[in-house]
């Protein structure tokens, strides 16, 4: 009875969020639905996990202390989904901590490398390793920065790899990263690699369908 009356709560919040307006209702769903929930459900630690994620997203980083603290509450229930550890490394980058941003990238990076058969999977690794390279370059780590940018190259060129949608056709966009690094690489005066890296973007840019 009461995991039926969280799904209700969950579903009602799922829909009332969709609108900026009424994200103090969505929370109070979420919230509802967490009180309602049968404490001897043996899917208790997702479903918590996932509620405390859905309450974290209702503050939209208004409150960050809030944010913080039940995103870690998800990660607590389910340490392995990765989605929390990158929400939570937003949340850091947002209230520029640097240091704590990285730690919970490289755990969901870590949870996630090598996922490439799952298009969620690729995509939130993908958005991950583009984060660390912005962090790493908004701390002045010039080689990490160009380790990032690499690695992005490299991750949407994978063999094998065959674009069938829009999504998937929007997680292989390299062009970003290439424009990146012929920038980093004319600031250091390396202009082989600037000249390499700014036709490479070009070309992508020019041929994206």
């Amino acid at each position: 009875m009461e995991k039926n009356i969280a799904n209700a709560k969950i579903l009602q919040g799922n829909i009332v969020s969709q609108d900026i307006r009424f994200l103090d209702d969505a929370l109070y769903c979420y919230k509802s639905a967490k009180d309602n929930l049968d404490t001897d459900n043996i899917d208790k630690a997702k479903y918590m996990s996932y509620l405390y994620y859905k309450i974290a997203s209702s503050y939209r980083y208004n409150n960050y202390e809030e944010v913080v603290l039940y995103l870690k509450k998800s990660i607590e229930a389910d340490f392995n989904f990765a989605d929390y550890h990158y929400a939570l490394g937003l949340c850091y980058e947002k209230k520029e901590d640097y240091p704590k941003a990285i730690e919970s990238y490289k755990r969901a990076e870590h949870l996630l490398i090598d996922k490439y058969d799952n298009l969620h999977k690729k995509d939130i690794l993908l958005k991950t390793e583009k984060a660390l390279a912005e962090v790493f370059k908004k701390v002045d780590d010039r080689t990490n920065t160009i380790s990032y940018y690499t690695r992005i190259i490299n991750f949407t060129n994978i063999k094998g790899n065959i674009v069938v949608d829009d999504k998937e056709r929007e997680i292989n966009d390299d062009s970003e990263a290439l424009f990146c690094l012929a920038k980093l690489y004319q600031n250091i005066g390396d202009y082989d690699r600037t000249d390499y890296y700014w036709e490479m973007a070009n070309t992508k840019k020019y041929t994206k369908s």
